[in-house]
């Protein structure tokens, strides 16, 4: 028993000097060429990046928290919505005084994309650019034509606007997109670039009325033409979408990973 002990023991010891070896010489084969490229990119300074996601901020003049809206939170997808304006405050406070590099804001910005909501919540994060950091802001599923946007009171509610995809520009635009070195003509993806060699791909895949989670064949093009772009000019990327690019599990995959992501 204590020969079969050592054995193994030897065999992990063994194992880890063969992945010292290859990790300091870069690896083999294509691994070796793979981490080769990444040398070529040199170097950038450090960036401190934000991520927040799924904000899900509701105007307070939408909702009095009456009885059909609490029922309504109580039975959804575990949405917190109870002190949304105070938690929404605290996050703008605590984004301004540790100033990152960026924010990313990835989308379902609101509570169902009440147009009343996303003028609102693009007013109240206006404090965080003015402190001179930059917000990449991309659309969910929550937040484009969206037929339930409604202001909810004791038990009943009411339907209000939502946006469309050219009202998302004239309200968001200050946060990316007008700042972008590429926009997509059929969504809402664009690139930009926090730091030198190093950029941010938003990819919308919501913006198609009807079709939201969709990849289309024009966005997945303008992808592959910004990759290789940003491969030619040395530049890192960092890629960001509403929904997943990956199945995380197939319990709650439906509606949260993109279709086409294969592709």
């Amino acid at each position: 028993m204590k020969k079969k002990v050592l054995s193994i023991l030897f065999i992990i010891i063994l194992i880890s000097a063969i992945s010292l070896v290859i990790f300091f010489n870069g690896g083999t084969g294509k691994d070796k060429e793979k981490s080769l490229v990444y040398a070529e990119y040199g170097a950038i300074d450090p960036v401190d990046i934000w991520l927040a996601t799924d904000t899900h901020y509701i105007a307070p003049e939408l909702t009095d928290n009456g009885q059909f809206y609490q029922k309504m939170v109580n039975s959804g997808d575990g949405k917190y919505m109870y002190g949304c304006e105070e938690l929404t405050d605290a996050f703008i406070e605590e984004v301004v005084e540790a100033h990152p590099t960026a924010l990313i804001l990835a989308g379902d910005l609101t509570f169902n994309g009440a147009k009343i909501s996303h003028e609102a919540f693009a007013q109240k994060i206006s404090p965080i650019e003015q402190a001179g950091i930059p917000i990449i802001a991309i659309p969910g599923n929550h937040d484009l034509t969206i037929n339930r946007a409604a202001k909810f009171h004791g038990n009943d509610y009411e339907l209000f606007d939502s946006i469309d995809a050219t009202e998302y520009i004239d309200i968001y635009g200050e946060y990316g997109l007008n700042e972008a070195i590429a926009r997509d003509d059929t969504s809402l993806s664009y690139v930009t670039e926090i730091a030198p060699n190093l950029r941010v791909i938003v990819v919308d895949v919501n913006t198609v009325p009807g079709m939201s989670g969709i990849l289309t064949k024009a966005t997945l093009e303008f992808v592959e033409e910004q990759l290789i772009d940003a491969a030619n000019n040395h530049a890192y990327v960092i890629g960001v979408t509403h929904q997943t690019l990956l199945v995380h599990s197939e319990l709650t995959s439906q509606g949260i990973t993109f279709i086409n992501n294969d592709k």
